[in-house]
């Protein structure tokens, strides 16, 4: 009996071993390509090399444990086939439990924030992929803490009782039948070895970031960036819109610093949000196609915090920001809920910020929304259009809502813009539930709270439906509202030009961290309590979907916009060279590049010396790499007008 002990102690100790060295090279090999040491990022690293050895090694005590229990099996133990069936059987039952209950706990959590009418929305794709395998590996990444993840001891109970027991059964009837004593000590100890080894790099690999890296200053304060998709700036109460109904946003324009021109670098949500969250152009960190994603050397201001020992999360509700697309990357928790209501986000954002709640963290919640197809719930879509027939449906393609919509009526316009705006009402009720669980918590009055979004939404602005396409204001002037902690310069509005690419070096200096280059945001700080300061700089936007590559160029109060050709379907258009002055002609009307054809020349040239620049940087930093797309996303993705 000694020697089956030892040899299935041996077997089970190299899957523990094996386990934690993938776990090293997995963490290494990431801390590599994200250059983390380069830039002074030694707990980030630490905490990379720790995290993925934890995770594969929890698993690896896992498989280890089974093939353990199995291998006393195969050493006759239980010499009976029903012996063996019934083990089999017990061990089947208890893991297929214990997957229910894992299910009914990870949904369970967001039940209790979710409203009844929604729960049937569950579908069984999002069921698996956002709460059952998140929830597993979770639970399975907890064995070195059984109190944070009781699942995780009630799992080596059950395991024990299932298959152990009839194990220790069968072993006894042995001894007796024998009449001899099987407990015989153990010898050559040294085949535990592998097993304590693995065991001792655990617990070093955990400890590490904790006793070399960095602690957040006693001053840090929680930091939450909300980015609601879809979001034109003009579409709120705060930015002068009649029709709005955004009480939450408006009241924390009140108590916060808003910022009136704000520019998006990208009319579309992956391009968009990797400069969100980058500070680099779309041209410098290359993520310009929906079949590329984030470089892992492309640094994100989610690692900067966690370098400085901030908890981080994020939950997530478009297929563009999934973890596969590199968005996950720094982060400590990340929620992908793809295409669900903003209350999913948003109860993950309070489950992150009931376990965080007593140290600084960063949370980044986006919502969806206000994108096509702009169904909010019926008590907004009523407040909006009630008792009155609807004049047109929107299907779920968006190609086909705008080929056949690109000439509204006045009503039916009407129409879909209080739907737009419906969304948009919901969406600032999600907005009020998040920052309702931070002040319950008591930390609000310290939080820095910042709202924005990727892009705006076109209206027949300019003959189109959508974003994605054109480069005119409606799908790049987005909002920026930004509670500062304790109140500070509540009410204040900020009438200099700002871009999305600014916004991560400002959050970082409120931090008190600087964001690593390269990078062309600036910290918009200077621009709090200085009308006269200057404008942090030029706001370069591109887009290459449908057609050939199409730039713009916000400067100073003027627009200038290049030549552009582009097809969408049977939808093809081809624009000359435009130029407009903002502060006369805000709503981009009359083109006065044939007009002022030298201030035109000029805005070209310079916006050709920038596109150069960014070019070369994405050039020594290297270019986005591509990833595969599963053929469901990729039909979704053209049901939502990113693809042909």
């Amino acid at each position: 009996m000694g020697a089956i002990v030892r040899k299935t102690a041996s077997r089970s100790g190299w899957v523990l071993l094996i386990a934690a060295l993938i776990g090293v090279v997995r963490g290494v090999l990431e801390s590599s390509a994200g250059a983390y040491l380069s830039q002074g990022m030694l707990t980030l690293a630490l905490r990379s090399v720790a995290g993925h050895t934890a995770h594969a090694m929890a698993w690896g005590l896992l498989i280890g444990l089974i093939l353990g229990l199995f291998n006393l099996a195969n050493f006759s133990l239980l010499r009976t086939r029903g012996g063996r069936v019934t083990a089999a059987v017990l061990f089947t039952a208890y893991w297929l439990f214990f997957a229910v209950i894992a299910f009914l706990h990870a949904a369970l959590a967001y039940e209790s924030h979710i409203p009844a009418d929604y729960r049937e929305q569950v579908t069984f794709d999002v069921t698996l992929n956002t709460l059952l395998l998140p929830m597993l590996s979770e639970a399975v990444n907890g064995w070195s803490s059984a109190f944070i993840r009781p699942l995780l001891g009630l799992a080596l109970l059950g395991t024990a009782i299932a298959v152990g027991l009839p194990l220790l059964i069968g072993l006894l009837v042995r001894a007796l039948r024998r009449k001899r004593a099987e407990a015989a000590p153990l010898q050559g100890k040294n085949a535990l070895w592998p097993g304590l080894v693995g065991l001792g790099l655990w617990a070093l690999t955990a400890a590490l970031p904790g006793l070399l890296g960095q602690k957040p200053e006693p001053t840090a304060f929680p930091v939450v960036l909300i980015s609601i998709d879809t979001l034109r700036a003009d579409h709120l109460g705060c930015y002068g819109y009649e029709r709005a109904f955004t009480p939450v946003l408006d009241r924390l324009a009140e108590e916060g610093v808003l910022f009136e021109q704000v520019a998006s670098l990208s009319p579309w949500t992956l391009a968009s949000h990797v400069t969100m969250l980058s500070a680099q152009n779309p041209l410098a960190h290359g993520v310009t196609s929906i079949r590329l994603r984030i470089p892992q050397r492309t640094f994100l201001l989610q690692e900067l915090l966690s370098n400085a020992g901030y908890a981080t999360g994020a939950a997530v509700s478009n297929f563009l920001l999934s973890p596969d697309y590199g968005f996950a990357q720094g982060f400590q928790s990340y929620v992908y809920l793809p295409e669900q209501r903003g209350e999913w986000a948003a109860a993950a954002a309070r489950e992150f910020f009931d376990h965080n709640a007593k140290r600084p963290f960063f949370f980044f919640l986006h919502t969806y929304d206000p994108h096509y197809p702009y169904d909010a719930p019926l008590f907004y879509n009523d407040r909006f259009w009630k008792n009155r027939p609807e004049p047109l449906g929107f299907p779920d393609s968006f190609p086909e809502f705008a080929r056949e919509n690109l000439e509204l009526t006045a009503e039916q316009l009407e129409y879909v813009l209080a739907r737009y705006d419906a969304e948009v009402a919901y969406s600032d009720h999600v907005v009020g539930q998040t920052i309702s669980e931070l002040q319950r918590l008591g930390i609000y009055d310290q939080a820095l709270i910042v709202v924005t979004s990727d892009h705006g939404e076109e209206f027949l602005d300019h003959g189109f439906l959508g974003h994605s396409v054109t480069l005119y204001d409606e799908v790049l002037h987005v909002p920026l509202i930004v509670k500062l902690p304790h109140g500070r310069l509540a009410g204040t509005r900020i009438e200099q030009q700002v871009r999305l690419s600014d916004l991560p070096a400002f959050i970082a200096a409120q931090a008190g961290l600087q964001f690593p280059d390269p990078h062309e945001g600036r910290d918009l700080s200077y621009l709090l309590g200085d009308e006269n300061a200057a404008e942090p700089g030029p706001a370069l936007a591109f887009t290459n979907l449908f057609g050939p590559p199409r730039f713009s160029r916000r400067a100073a109060g003027w627009k200038w916009i290049s030549q552009a050709e582009f097809h969408y379907g049977q939808y093809e258009r081809t624009a000359d060279e435009r130029l407009f002055d903002l502060d006369q002609d805000p709503r981009e009307g009359n083109n006065l590049a044939g007009e002022l054809h030298e201030q035109a020349a000029q805005m070209a040239q310079a916006a050709a010396r920038e596109i150069e620049a960014l070019k070369s940087i994405s050039a020594i930093h290297g270019g986005a790499s591509q990833r595969d797309i599963d053929p469901e996303t990729l039909q979704r993705l053209r049901s939502l007008g990113y693809l042909q």
